[in-house]
């Protein structure tokens, strides 16, 4: 592994971000984290395992505090537990994941997690709104006009959820190391120039 050690990606629905990290991790040999940060999360807070594995990242919040089963502040706890707590936790469980050796991780935040850490590469991935349309019909079989709901829909609660946790914006060139187009590179492409970045 070169000198970044973790990979962190934001990305636009539909922007291919999850094609990217899976070619990414076949060629550096480090794991991608997603569901796999959130199954790991859950071990770490004896919260289920069924609960973290909710898809969006504001209704996964929501779905954990209704769900909450009592294993670690007690029965009858679940309108104290705060959205706060949960983002702690899975921050803890992305920091102990940075700390043992490279990785990969989608979403979640992790490029403000990791800011602190040295050997961190932040990228955001876009993509051209018909591109974008076309691979969530090609990967859901969705029709396009579901597949536009979805985008506007998806990137609205990433939008909200990473402003809200990060003090930052989502998508600006600001708030990352770099961002790339997939339209424009292609998604091969995109992770050949995310290798020859990480130093």
């Amino acid at each position: 592994m070169k000198t970044k050690s973790c990979i962190c990606i934001g990305r636009e629905l539909g922007a291919g971000g999850r094609e990217v990290a899976r070619l990414l991790s076949e060629r550096l040999s480090i794991p991608v984290y997603d569901k796999e940060l959130l199954t790991r999360a859950s071990l770490e807070t004896g919260l289920s395992q069924e609960v973290f594995e909710q898809k969006d990242e504001r209704s996964f919040l929501t779905t954990l505090r209704t769900l909450f089963s009592g294993n670690i502040v007690g029965e009858g706890a679940v309108s104290v537990l705060s959205e706060d707590q949960l983002f702690q936790w899975q921050s803890e469980a992305i920091r102990t994941i940075a700390s043992e050796g490279p990785a990969i991780f989608l979403g979640r935040c992790a490029d403000y997690v990791l800011r602190d850490q040295p050997n961190v590469l932040s990228v955001f991935l876009t993509a051209n709104p018909t591109d974008r349309v076309a691979r969530l019909v090609a990967s859901l079989g969705i029709t396009e006009k579901e597949a536009q709901e979805c985008i506007e829909k998806g990137d609205r609660k990433r939008a909200s959820y990473y402003n809200f946790y990060t003090f930052k914006k989502w998508g600006a060139a600001t708030s990352y190391d770099v961002c790339l187009n997939t339209s424009l590179f292609g998604v091969e492409r995109v992770a050949d120039l995310i290798v020859n970045l990480l130093g």
